[in-house]
């Protein structure tokens, strides 16, 4: 079923493959493909074969920013924006070295003993976050040239209602923000998201 999580996701799929829904639109999960999502996306996966699995990493923002002092630190990552892409395939070397740090923060978190144990592992998701951003970037700029007119229109239409959507509910406000009819819009939001 469709949910929406409380928490910030990585998920790394590791073998396997299974068909990923984020916001209405469908994605194909296999080896090496990663999932980002923030508690603003609603997410389904469905149809997994037999051998799927794939590794996640929840956390709250508050987690994350309870010794820092700027609050918005994560809006900083692009693949955290509403508008991002939320499954994206690195190397079987970018995967490797992500599932490294994913296993040290992992073992840090079970050293129940440790004093330090939440700041360590802080510091090791800091980290990972900043792997994420370098893989996002390299690989959003290949996916960003192949994407088409009406999926780019999607995208912002779906970061405008994320930013708008208490103030404005009808389909002219964000038709003329994109500078298309309203028509067009709707059309083209039903033909890319189904």
């Amino acid at each position: 079923y469709p949910y929406r999580s409380d928490g910030y996701i990585i998920g790394i799929c590791t073998r396997g493959t299974a068909e990923v829904e984020v916001n209405l639109q469908i994605y194909h999960a296999k080896a090496d493909a990663m999932l980002l999502a923030t508690p603003f996306h609603i997410l389904r996966i469905y149809n997994s074969s037999e051998d799927f699995l794939c590794r996640f990493i929840v956390f709250s923002k508050t987690f994350l920013t309870e010794n820092n002092v700027n609050s918005h630190f994560l809006e900083s990552f692009g693949y955290f924006k509403s508008a991002s892409l939320p499954v994206i395939y690195p190397s079987h070397d970018e995967v490797n070295m992500l599932l490294d740090i994913y296993m040290l923060m992992k073992k840090k978190l079970e050293r129940d003993g440790h004093q330090y144990r939440m700041e360590i592992s802080r510091s090791i998701l800091t980290s990972l976050l900043y792997e994420v951003q370098s893989i996002y970037e390299n690989h959003h700029v290949i996916i960003k040239s192949k994407q088409t007119r009406k999926q780019e229109l999607n995208m912002l239409f779906q970061e405008l209602v994320f930013h708008h959507y208490k103030e404005h509910r009808n389909v002219q406000y964000y038709a003329d923000a994109l500078y298309v009819s309203s028509k067009h819009l709707t059309e083209t939001i039903k033909e890319v998201t189904g």
